[in-house]
């Protein structure tokens, strides 16, 4: 597999991989995002409909073949943009259910950023939960796993997600691409230590740039009047795609990327000040707004220049 695992995640994978009685419970991938979850998942459901049970597929058998090229009848991967998932949207789940396996011995649904699933369609998903069967495999994939219905987690094996060492992400990377990466300590500390993030930083060297530049507004805010921020708050609603790294992203999923970038800033500052014994309320309030912001920003379809007036007016 071309993941970095923490060794608990890849042990519980590896034995239940050796007895297919193992997979008889529907599994909860979670923890932070951009941290493999989904990737792992994917490749997970590739190793057990593998003729070979080889971790990761063999790529060469029937199986892996079609999975490869998109249409295993026994493979079912339900991921959405949407910021609510309406049973509408999920009605290929019920209708995945009724048929058992074609060219495997399971059926493996996955469901990413499973949390966004409305209450309605999770208590449908309940019912396949509480009575699994032995030739279907249901895993969810969730960063927030407390927004799930508690009967949902106390049906599912948690499985948790934690960022590798610095010294892990360097050995990976190295061996991963076999060269020296250029500035690969700073890439690290601008992906947060996530791996998924940090892949994306060195092969799309805009995405990179993107943060770097949604960290520089954040300062550029920090330090003028409310007259100037409103003034940038003013081009960064008015001028999102005049950028180019920006032309695939609506701008609701702009500012929200905008906001997490602003909050991984915040957050590391709070360690410094932490660190340093400095005082903390002005940074605390900070992340406790730039949070609301975010939450706010993801809930409403609201007026996003007046949402990030209103943040500066209360913040700073």
């Amino acid at each position: 597999m071309d993941l970095l695992l923490n060794d608990l995640v890849k042990s519980f994978l590896t034995e239940r991989l050796k007895d297919d009685s193992n997979l008889n419970q529907s599994l909860l991938f979670w923890g932070e995002s951009d941290l493999g979850k989904l990737t792992t998942a994917k490749l997970f459901a590739k190793s057990i409909l593998c003729s070979n049970n080889k971790l990761g597929g063999c790529n060469d058998c029937e199986n892996c073949k079609a999975i490869n090229n998109n249409w295993h009848p026994d493979y079912l991967l339900i991921d959405t943009d949407n910021d609510n998932i309406v049973v509408d949207d999920t009605s290929p789940i019920f209708k995945f259910f009724l048929y058992k396996p074609q060219l495997s011995k399971k059926r493996i649904l996955i469901i990413n950023d499973c949390e966004k699933l409305n209450l309605t369609t999770q208590s449908s998903l309940l019912k396949l939960l509480e009575e699994p069967k032995n030739d279907f495999l249901i895993i969810l994939v969730s960063s927030n796993p407390q927004k799930l219905l508690k009967t949902i987690r106390s049906r599912v094996i948690p499985i948790r997600f934690t960022k590798p060492s610095k010294k892990e992400l360097i050995s990976f990377i190295e061996s991963k691409y076999q060269k020296d990466i250029k500035n690969l300590d700073y890439l690290i500390d601008l992906a947060e230590g996530k791996p998924a993030k940090l892949i994306n930083f060195i092969e799309n060297q805009s995405s990179s740039k993107l943060k770097e530049s949604n960290i520089q507004i954040y300062k550029n805010i920090l330090k003028s009047n409310f007259v100037k921020q409103s003034s940038i708050i003013k081009d960064i609603v008015s001028n999102l795609k005049e950028k180019d790294e920006l032309k695939n992203l609506s701008k609701k999923n702009y500012l929200k990327t905008l906001v997490n970038d602003w909050l991984s800033f915040i957050e590391n500052e709070l360690y410094v000040s932490i660190k340093n014994k400095e005082d903390l309320k002005k940074k605390q309030k900070q992340f406790k707004n730039a949070l609301q912001l975010l939450q706010y920003i993801d809930a409403y379809n609201a007026n996003y220049r007046l949402l990030l007036e209103t943040f500066c007016l209360t913040t700073f």
